[in-house]
This record gives C-alpha cells, structure tokens and sequence, in this order.
C-alpha cells in the first residue's frame, strides 16, 4: 500500500480550460476514418461492455462497467487496434505514391499491393503487445517487422512473435532502451519506425497509432447511447499514456455526456502525473513494475499534450493494489494482468479512501468505466 494515501491523486488544474491560449492540440482523432478501415477486416467485432454492478464492492462506488479488451481480434490486447491500423495506412500511403494513384484500404491484401510492401520492414520497441499488433499487420499486409523487446519483457512475447513470424530483437534493460535501440536500427534503409510513443519531431505515426485505438471508446460510446445512461467517472490506465489520451480526447470531442476522467498509472512510473504536476514533460525514475506494459519512465508527448488538457486526475497505485483489479476482474470472468487491470484497480482503491473519493466526486450514485486491456 502506498504509506501517504494523499500523495496518490492529483487534481488537475488545467482540466478543460483554454490555458494555453491559441496552442493547438498535436492529436485528433478521426475514430469514423478508424472504423471504415476495419470494415475491411474479418476479425473486427466490437469488444463488449460488461455491466458488474451485481458484483459486492467496498467503498463507495455500486456501479461499474468493464470494457473487455482481452479478446480483441484474437491478439489479447486492445493494442491490437493501434499497431494494424498504422502499418495499413503507411503502406497505402506508400502504395498511392509509387503508383500515383489512390487505392482503397481492402486493396491493400491484393498480390500487386503486397508486392510493393514486401520492400518495407516496420522496426519498433514494444512492452509485448504493441510489436504483435505492428508484426501482425506487417505479416497480414506482406510488409516485415522488426520488434526490439528489454530483456524485462517475458519471453512468452518474443514466442508469440516469432510465431507470426517476425525478427525479435533483444536489447537493453528497460523499455526506454529498447526504444533507443529501435531508433537506432530504424535508420537503415527500407525500414520504418513505428513507436507508440511520441517525441518532439515524431508524431505523426504515434497519432495513427492512436486513432486506431479511438475505435474503443467509440464502441463505448454507441453503447451508452443505445442504454441511455452514461458514466460519471472513466478510470484509465497509462504507460506512455497513447491509450489513455486517444480515450480521453474522444470522450470530450464526441460524448454527449461528460464524465470526470482519472488516468491511473503505477507509483514507480508516474511519468504523466509527475509532467502534469511540473508543466513539462519528464522522465522519472523508479524500480521495474508488475505493472509491465504500463512501467514507462517518459509519457509520449502526444499524450502529455491531451492529458493536461482533458483529464481531470491522475492517481498512482503500488504493485500490491494492482492485484486487486486482477482479482475483481476474474471474478467477473476475465483473466488479465496487473496492467490490464490498473484502471480498475484504482477505481477500487479511489472508492475506499475517503479522502481520495471526495476530490473526485465519487459517491453510491456514481457509474464507473474502466477497461480491462489486455489478457493474461
């Protein structure tokens, strides 16, 4: 537990307000553009919205849906979305350029088109689940991948990856390493960097990235409408923070209904909560995370940008609370990891502290949503 509960959550200041005047937001999605591409796809469905509210919680909250991203299009992760979506629009992008002429996305599966990808080899880092969803998309589209994984990655990874296939690449200690590494190699020629992470002079690939996960809360979205009741709180796991802001910055262009957004992220990684409490973006340091996909030292510009301007609190959790969201969510019946798991996590441990549940206006009234994103 953390010793200070106090120290956990961080009230944003800047929430929703116009405080850097005329700065115009590095992302927007486009979740429409997202879902006309995976029309095309045969593994497409929506992932579904379990209501829990039956399940005995402590605390204050009574209701909460779990978004259930573990079975997404058969790749385990709501990564899935992201890492696809960007190889099919860079090699359409290529493809159009070569033969100057505009193709549409279910071409891109044609012996012709292929032909032309297979020249192209995608290099990025990954925690796991971003380099499956790049190498898949690179395997179903007739690219390559290269996928640079920390030796802190477990290996059952690099085994599904060499499964699809692709080249793994082992190096460095830690994801900012790997990332390194991936930039590195990423230079020779023929290859293209594909990071879910974003720089100062890299950003338009990550934002692809993002918009393809913007098809999750635009599935959420149709959902609430169809019910005609909404959430008043959305509890979001962060890493580089790509999901988190992709969620965020839907919610507030296109929901109806407007609920107060916490991102959740563990307490040896809170590089967004810590640049949001700094007003810049940093890096920090802390020990190695049961929490692996979300133990990132430095948020993704792109999701520092949105963040501080659409989130309403960041809170931290240690490796030992994040048990409890795993735990809450196989008694629901889905098995997921202490990452999957970390927004519902704190979405429990927020409900039973007073003091943290007061900031945020959590009450028995309250409707939570969290997403479950990855399996086990």
């Amino acid at each position: 537990m953390i010793s200070n509960p106090s120290t956990r959550l961080l009230i944003n200041e800047f929430a929703n307000s116009a405080h850097r005047n005329n700065t115009t937001r590095l992302f927007s999605c486009d979740p429409e553009r997202a879902l006309d591409f995976l029309s095309h796809c045969p593994k497409y469905q929506p992932t579904p919205v379990l209501d829990c509210s039956s399940m005995p919680l402590q605390g204050h909250v009574r209701n909460i849906w779990i978004k259930n991203e573990s079975n997404r299009m058969n790749l385990g992760s709501f990564k899935a979305l992201g890492g696809i979506y960007a190889v099919a629009h860079v090699l359409q992008d290529k493809v159009e350029s070569c033969l100057g002429r505009a193709i549409t996305s279910d071409k891109l599966l044609d012996p012709e088109i292929q032909q032309f990808a297979s020249k192209t080899t995608f290099v990025t880092a990954s925690a796991g689940n971003h380099g499956l969803s790049v190498a898949t998309g690179a395997r179903l589209f007739g690219a390559h991948a290269a996928i640079v994984l920390s030796h802190s990655v477990p290996r059952e990874f690099a085994d599904r990856l060499n499964q699809i296939p692709c080249s793994v690449i082992w190096h460095g200690e830690n994801y900012e390493q790997s990332v390194a590494h991936a930039v590195e190699i990423s230079r020779e020629s023929g290859r293209i960097l594909l990071a879910d992470g974003s720089w100062e002079g890299y950003t338009d690939l990550p934002g692809l990235v993002m918009e393809g996960y913007s098809v999750i809360p635009e599935e959420c979205m149709h959902h609430f409408l169809a019910e005609d009741i909404w959430p008043t709180h959305i509890f979001l796991q962060a890493g580089v923070g790509g999901f988190a802001a992709s969620f965020a910055a839907h919610v507030r262009s296109y929901w109806p209904v407007q609920p107060t957004l916490i991102i959740v992220e563990p307490e040896s990684a809170p590089c967004i909560m810590e640049s949001v409490r700094r007003k810049s973006l940093v890096t920090v340091e802390g020990p190695i995370s049961v929490m692996g996909r979300l133990d990132c030292k430095q948020a993704s510009l792109i999701a520092y940008d949105t963040l501080v301007d659409v989130a309403n609190a960041f809170m931290v959790i240690s490796d030992d609370e994040s048990t409890l969201g795993r735990q809450f969510a196989r008694n629901a019946g889905i098995e997921t990891t202490e990452s999957g798991a970390a927004g519902l996590a704190g979405m429990l441990i927020a409900s039973d502290e007073p003091d943290a549940a007061t900031k945020i206006g959590l009450d028995s009234n309250s409707r939570c949503l969290v997403v479950v994103s990855e399996r086990k």
